[in-house]
């Protein structure tokens, strides 16, 4: 299975902040708890990128962490979103 495959943990942290590894193990919170775990790193990115202007009004941005324990940081989230648009078209 792939990495993109996997499920994911989505967490939104204050700007410049990283993640420490007990936000991994709950909500944090900026993240709605129906929002925290995902299928895949794919749905994970989507929300993410759909959410990333409302979040940065609040000072937040969107770290992602795959089941094998790949962690995506806001710019490359950013950049995967922009591949899966690419992708659809």
């Amino acid at each position: 299975m792939s990495e993109f495959q996997d499920s994911a943990i989505l967490i939104w942290l204050p700007k410049d902040t990283r993640p420490q590894p007990d936000d991994w193990r709950s909500p944090t919170p900026g993240t709605p708890p129906d929002a925290a775990r995902w299928a895949n790193v794919g749905y994970a990115i989507n929300y993410a990128v759909g959410m990333m202007a409302d979040r940065a009004a609040e000072n937040l941005e969107p770290w992602i962490r795959s089941a094998t324990g790949h962690v995506y940081m806001p710019a490359a989230i950013r950049v995967m979103a922009e591949t899966l648009a690419a992708r659809r078209r």
